[in-house]
């Protein structure tokens, strides 16, 4: 069910003027080259930045990746650093694209943008290896990479071996509980401030309308059939994130089922932390071995 129309208005105009005053706009990326393809439904386009690698001959194992920003804002091109160096550091060429954004496009289309790209890969037989695809993704996007591992399988629309793995930071697994009643790591519910609050509401609203259970395992990956996702796994999580415990409990959950599953918490950072603009930072040095784990991780696949 799509909002009501006042409920749009009152959405759009939070979001809107959120994205014209967000001054954390990333730096233009430099990918090799770019595509796009039209939607599933059939209303909107979705750009795709290609990163080459140079390790290896064609067909090319592919990663798949989608950006962070709570499923409202317009962040593409913001794992330019990642992207690059899995593509230069590995055999994977990666794949970073664009999704629906809330409210204008609620859930699920971001979902069906993210599983769309995973059947295009597969109709490029010659240039990438269809049983060599893995999927990442930054928050949001992480959200996404698992949503779309999960229920391509779990409708059969892939074979069961066409994705490899998933390698996701911070993602958001649980989305039955609203963002000001999740709680850190160590138990604690720090006070959020009531315009803080109101923005998280409305992001989240804005993603989910009425009439959509926030508990729809292609939202809430967390109560998803674990054997539904792919045999391997890489989940990194920050200590100073809310979405840290559900991330770890997500991985706890598939561990127990018997998956390979590598949780890798880093302390004393906070959400989106790699996306740091200070080199010199420990945030930016803690960002670099987040990336190399990444890249250990792939390399690490049998072919």
């Amino acid at each position: 069910m799509a909002h009501s129309y006042l409920e749009y208005l009152r959405l759009k105009a939070i979001v809107s003027a959120l994205r014209y005053f967000d001054g954390e706009k990333p730096a233009e990326p430099r990918p090799d080259d770019s595509f796009t393809f039209t939607s599933s439904d059939g209303q909107r386009e979705v750009k795709v930045n290609i990163y080459n690698s140079k390790i290896g001959t064609e067909p090319k194992p592919v990663v798949l990746n989608w950006n962070g920003g709570a499923f409202v804002f317009a962040a593409h091109g913001s794992d330019d650093l990642f992207c690059r160096r899995v593509a230069d550091q590995t055999m994977y060429t990666v794949l970073d694209a664009s999704y629906a954004l809330a409210p204008e496009y609620p859930f699920p289309s971001a979902v069906e943008d993210a599983e769309e790209l995973v059947l295009q890969v597969l109709k490029r037989p010659t240039e990438y290896d269809s049983r060599n695809i893995v999927l990442s993704g930054f928050s949001s996007g992480g959200n996404l990479a698992l949503a779309a591992a999960s229920n391509l399988k779990r409708q059969s629309k892939i074979l069961s071996d066409v994705i490899r793995a998933v390698a996701v930071f911070y993602p958001p697994t649980n989305m039955t509980i609203p963002p000001a009643e999740k709680r850190t790591l160590d138990g604690s519910l720090p006070p959020i401030p009531p315009v803080l609050g109101i923005i998280m509401n409305a992001f989240r609203s804005s993603y989910l309308p009425p009439g959509v259970d926030p508990a729809d395992p292609r939202a809430s990956v967390l109560v998803a059939d674990p054997n539904t996702f792919p045999d391997r796994m890489l989940i990194i999580t920050a200590e100073k994130d809310r979405l840290a415990p559900e991330a770890e409990e997500l991985a706890g959950k598939l561990q127990k089922a018997g998956k390979d599953v590598l949780l890798k918490r880093f302390n004393d950072v906070a959400h989106a932390w790699d996306k740091t603009k200070d080199e010199e930072s420990d945030d930016a040095r803690v960002r670099d071995e987040a990336y190399s784990l990444v890249v250990k991780f792939l390399s690490g696949l049998k072919s």
